[in-house]
């Protein structure tokens, strides 16, 4: 509301007594507040009017300025709400007449020049907020002393001295004996060492150069095999074998001077494979017609079914002669 209008508001109703009216008007500006009267009954609804017809739209006339903003005047306090009146019996609805034809339309009038933007008013002051009840002071915190300085590191101290070992405890008991494990299983077998042969003479065969001695008696063989037609060893199995040989033999140099000749015998691999490790045989020197003894041993390695015989190496041929039976001996022992 304007500053004009408030003005003659309040000059109408300064003698009103009685009046509702001037009861809100003095509510509203602010002159009077007295207590609300009770509100009237709401009257009947009259008829609808017909609609009047449309005015032309005018001009629009400039924007006034805008006047200054008024201080707010203070809030008067509510007056006891009276009791709600009775509500109106609902007046009957007339009859809607019959819609008329919808008029041309008019032509879109010119719009008006903008008036220019008035000045802002001033903007009125803010209210101030209620004081809020006061915390109490917190105590100062003392100000944090300063650092001193660190002092100088002092000399190391002497070590002292080791102090003696302590006694050792007496032995714990021995913990029980835990459970027996499970078998292994069986490994392979390592193959046997029984290997053995022994073959004897009992003639006197004469043995030509370069020839195989061929004993005829098989005293003991187990697993190593001998053939008597070709005076050959054949082993069963892959390993190291220990052989020994005597022989009891005469020269048969046939010369006219009947010189000394050396009669031997040595061990002749007759298949691949034979690996000799070491070998000792003796040659005797011996006239003709003397007799006298050639030994030997040997150790060498075989693969399964190699086969050996001795051969006589002289440069002559010699002859078998028994001794107290024997003419000759072999033993074959397989070691590894």
């Amino acid at each position: 509301m304007n500053q004009e209008n408030y003005d003659r508001l309040r000059d109408k109703c300064k003698d009103c007594k009685d009046s509702c009216l001037c009861e809100v008007v003095r509510c509203l500006v602010n002159d009077c507040t007295g207590p609300t009267g009770p509100c009237g009954c709401t009257g009947p609804t009259g008829p609808k009017g017909a609609t009047g017809p449309t005015g032309a739209t005018g001009m629009q006339g400039p924007t006034g300025p805008t006047g200054a903003t008024g201080a707010t005047g203070a809030t008067g306090m509510q007056g006891p709400t009276g009791p709600t009146g009775a509500t109106g019996a609902t007046g009957a609805t007339g009859m809607q007449g019959p819609t008329g034809p919808t008029g041309a339309t008019g032509a879109t009038g010119a719009t008006g020049m903008q008036g220019p933007t008035g000045p802002t008013g001033a903007t009125g002051a803010t209210g101030g907020t209620g004081m809020q009840g006061p915390t109490g002071p917190t105590g100062a915190t003392g100000a944090t002393g300063a650092t001193g300085m660190q002092g100088p590191t002092g000399p190391t101290g002497a070590t002292g001295a080791t102090g003696a070992t302590g006694m050792q405890g007496p032995t714990g008991p021995t913990g029980a004996t835990g459970a027996t494990g499970a078998t292994g299983a069986t490994g392979p077998s390592g193959g046997s060492f029984n290997a053995a042969a022994m073959v004897h003479d009992e003639s006197n065969a004469i043995v030509p150069v370069n020839e195989a001695v061929k004993p005829t008696i098989t005293n003991l063989s187990n697993g190593i095999t001998y053939d008597p037609t070709t005076g050959e060893f054949m082993v069963p199995q892959t390993g190291q074998y220990l052989i020994n040989w005597w022989f009891n033999v005469r020269s048969k140099n046939t010369n006219t001077e009947c010189e000394p000749v050396a009669l031997g015998i040595e061990l002749h691999q007759t298949t691949p494979g034979f690996n000799l490790i070491a070998h000792s045989s003796t040659h005797n020197k011996l006239s003709c017609c003397d007799t006298g003894t050639i030994s030997g041993n040997a150790l060498f390695a075989a693969n399964a079914n190699d086969k050996f015989r001795f051969v006589n190496t002289s440069n002559t041929d010699f002859q078998l002669v028994p001794n107290d039976r024997y003419s000759a001996s072999f033993s074959v022992t397989r070691i590894n």
